[in-house]
């Protein structure tokens, strides 16, 4: 992915490293929650300014979220 110039974002874990191919920042496609996404957003951890924020999203919207990233 490095190489042929893919975008990328890695995950490592105890004996273990994940690749996780995605779109470009900024892509059209990609979800406006996800703009601007690391690592983190696309392992599936959110972070939101307020309690009702994080309350107010669905399962569903966070798997969307997250395939929009997907190439």
């Amino acid at each position: 992915n490095h190489d042929s110039g893919t975008p990328y974002n890695l995950l490592y874990r105890p004996g273990r490293c994940y690749l996780f191919s995605r779109k470009m920042q900024g892509s059209a496609g990609v979800n406006e929650r996800m703009q601007g996404a690391g690592w983190i957003e696309a392992c599936g951890v959110f972070s939101e300014a307020s309690k009702d924020a994080f309350d107010s999203m669905s399962a569903e919207e966070l798997a969307a979220d997250i395939a929009s990233l997907s190439i």
